[in-house]
């Protein structure tokens, strides 16, 4: 499940992963978080003042525990996120 909007509540650790830029001076963070039984990861875009634009919360089909593992921004500007997500493959599987 993907959650979020410009006024999403985040509490991201001090610890960040991969930060990538889009040449245009925005600006994205993806760090691992943890609101509820198991981590999951937020991801949020700064423009080049600095301002959230917004945020994005993944917590993934097993509600288990989901990590970032890298971010980057494609030549047409979508995100991609690589993502590990715990018993994902056993709910594709079964």
């Amino acid at each position: 499940m993907v959650r979020g909007g410009v006024d999403a509540d985040i509490r991201l650790p001090r610890s960040l992963l991969p930060i990538v830029d889009d040449g245009s001076g925005n600006v994205y963070v993806t760090s691992v978080t943890n609101p509820g039984a198991g981590n999951d990861f937020g991801t949020i875009k700064y423009d080049n003042d600095g301002h959230r634009q917004w945020f994005l919360l993944y917590d993934g089909p097993a509600n288990g525990n989901d990590t970032a593992i890298a971010i980057a921004v494609a030549p047409d500007g979508a995100i991609y996120v690589t993502v590990y997500s715990t018993n994902a493959l056993k709910l594709l599987n079964s």
